[in-house]
């Protein structure tokens, strides 16, 4: 993979009363088997923030896209986009309004409460048909309420979001005064019109009302807390979609983390089954710039281990340098051999004021 280069700029002042961020990326993938795709892709992100008499919280906001892409050989499996090979040229631009009102109140020597009903209102052009544009980025989505509020709700840049949309979320938090803090949240996104928002069947966003998207954390101290997400059908509100827990114990130095995640089959992933993972590891801070990690995946359905990584690095106030190690076990199902590209190496340079730098030595 060459080039993969990003640049993002975000000027100190204010434009138009609200604040600016400019970003461009250079993205080059080439196989020996298989498709080739070179994009060059830009994004323009306008956010003001308004409080009103009273207490609501208004955040205006525009995003626009431009990307330019060159792909050959996309009409062969598993990519079968025959009408993406060549020249593309897409755009899209996004304008929302989001409102929400925080009703706070004292817990006396439990602290307080809060409970905060939020709306969006997301409008732009339809994006339409997007089987001519390659999708290196964005086939790995999942709908939660991480990015129920985004204006553009794909994990990357090649697929876009088009129409009218209204996001609704009703939050409810109870902060402690020890620093703990019990906080959930139910959403659920609205589409104004016909057009499919997303092709996957099963991300929770194929229909006109979404998924219903929750999250509950239950933090009782600083160090230690719990996060629960879960996707549940629009139509059927019993039947299960996606389940990502995790858990955080801070020792000092060291950090302890533990998860459990269950998700449908993704339609472009292949092969094609669920995912119902456990996964622990830790994070240590050795002295004052000296760093490790190490977290491993096991799937239950499977019976063995899905991925391990680590790393290792050293950081202070302007030079970075960490090294990370991946191996995942993706087997191949006509073989049940391993990939070739199962591990990776992976060296990290960086300067905070300048940008940084991947080399991959594996």
């Amino acid at each position: 993979m060459l080039p993969n280069a990003y640049v993002e700029h975000a000027p100190r002042g204010k434009y138009l009363g609200g604040f600016l961020t400019m970003d461009a990326g250079l993205l080059g993938i080439s196989r020996d088997i298989g498709s080739s795709t070179q994009r060059l892709a830009t994004r323009a992100s306008w956010q003001r923030p308004e409080t009103d008499r009273l207490g609501g919280l208004w955040t205006f906001k525009l995003q626009g896209d431009a990307l330019a892409y060159r792909s050959q050989g996309l009409q062969e499996p598993p990519t079968l986009l025959p009408d993406a090979n060549g020249s593309q040229a897409i755009g899209n631009i996004r304008a929302a309004v989001d409102w929400r009102m925080p009703f706070v109140r004292s817990a006396g020597t439990w602290g307080s409460q809060t409970i905060e009903p939020r709306v969006q209102l997301v409008t732009g052009p339809r994006s339409g048909p997007q089987s001519h544009v390659p999708n290196e980025d964005s086939i790995d989505f999942e709908f939660t309420d991480a990015n129920l509020f985004a204006l553009n709700r794909y994990t990357g840049r090649d697929r876009q979001e088009g129409g009218t949309r209204v996001d609704t979320a009703l939050r409810g938090a109870w902060d402690f005064p020890n620093g703990g803090q019990v906080e959930g949240l139910v959403g659920r996104s609205f589409r104004l019109d016909d057009q499919i928002s997303s092709p996957y069947l099963g991300s929770g966003l194929e229909r006109r009302a979404s998924d219903y998207v929750a999250r509950l954390r239950v933090s009782p101290t600083p160090w230690f807390n719990t996060t629960g997400r879960i996707r549940l059908d629009g139509e059927n509100i019993t039947e299960r979609r996606m389940v990502d827990a995790t858990a955080n114990l801070s020792l000092g130095k060291v950090t302890l983390t533990a998860g459990y995640l269950f998700s449908p089959p993704l339609p472009y992933l292949t092969p094609l089954r669920s995912r119902d993972e456990v996964g622990a590891g830790f994070t240590a801070k050795l002295g004052q710039y000296w760093h490790a990690s190490l977290h491993g995946k096991y799937d239950l359905s499977l019976g063995r281990a899905v991925l391990l990584q680590g790393a290792a690095g050293y950081e202070d106030e302007c030079f970075i340098f960490e090294g990370r190690f991946i191996k995942r076990f993706a087997q191949d199902p006509s073989t049940s051999s391993l990939y070739a590209a199962n591990t990776v190496v992976l060296f990290r340079l960086g300067f905070k004021t300048l940008g940084e730098y991947f080399f991959r030595a594996i």
